[in-house]
């Protein structure tokens, strides 16, 4: 999505400008994509395991960072078939209504694998 810009008139008080509710929705929309943008996806494993994330709209997703011993594998499936996975690797494209299955192996001690979101 682009920024939404309000449009505040020509003047004060012309009545050209957005209305209240259509400027704080256009706000509102505004940080949600920020926020959406900004906030990493991050998956903690003390033992070999798997986590999954669904994806309530599309998005494509970066591998930002691992620490620890372990190895990471990403599966990802599609809105139509969400139990039906295939391996994929970073940058993942996800589309809305997917899953993406996060899974750790050979895990010693803590791991941790950090996502990002880039669109």
């Amino acid at each position: 999505m682009a920024k939404k810009t309000i449009n505040i008139g020509q003047s004060a008080n012309d009545r050209t400008g957005d209305v209240h509710r259509t400027a704080f929705a256009k706000c509102n929309d505004n940080f949600d994509e920020l926020y959406a943008s900004l906030v990493p996806i991050v998956a903690n494993f003390t033992s070999d395991g798997e986590v999954r994330f669904y994806a309530s709209e599309a998005m494509t997703l970066a591998q930002q960072a691992t620490s620890g011993i372990g190895t990471v594998t990403y599966e990802k499936s599609t809105s139509g078939a969400p139990d039906d996975f295939a391996s994929t690797t970073s940058p993942i494209t996800l589309e809305e209504g997917a899953w993406l299955k996060i899974s750790a192996t050979s895990v010693s001690a803590l791991f941790a694998v950090a996502l990002k979101r880039t669109a």
